[in-house]
């Protein structure tokens, strides 16, 4: 039987580290439970973003086939690091980084459902310093 090793990355850049933290923790448990898997924990530091290179150093030093990001916040789940993971062609969970950008910006992702036909309840796009339509 071959064991697949997956990096589990929390943490990260966003104000919603410490909760990022603990669901990743959640998982690599919940993972580590699983006979054919390998897990290793990534904790990227608050104050951290780490750039291609360092992202790619980091999953070639626990030699993961597999990346399980859980990530809160613009940079972790909005599209940046799912580009930086797609760029250095390493497999991971979760939508790729045109999604997630969509899936972050809530009024982008309400105009693609309608354009798929799906319905959506009416919207106003609230502006800081604009009065409300």
């Amino acid at each position: 039987m071959s064991t697949t090793t997956i990096t589990v990355l929390m943490g990260g850049p966003d104000a919603e580290h410490e909760v990022s933290v603990q669901s990743g923790s959640r998982v690599a448990e919940a993972l580590a439970g699983f006979d054919d898997f390998a897990v290793r924990s990534r904790i990227i530091p608050r104050t951290d973003r780490p750039d291609r290179d360092a992202l790619a150093a980091m999953l070639d030093e626990d030699a993961c086939d597999a990346v399980f990001p859980v990530l809160h916040g613009p940079w972790g789940e909005g599209g940046p690091l799912q580009r930086m993971l797609e760029s250095i062609g390493r497999p991971f969970v979760g939508c790729g980084a045109d999604a997630a950008a969509i899936a972050m910006d809530k009024l982008t992702s309400k105009r693609t459902a309608a354009i798929a036909g799906l319905p959506t309840p009416d919207a106003v796009e609230v502006v800081a310093g604009r009065p409300i339509p």
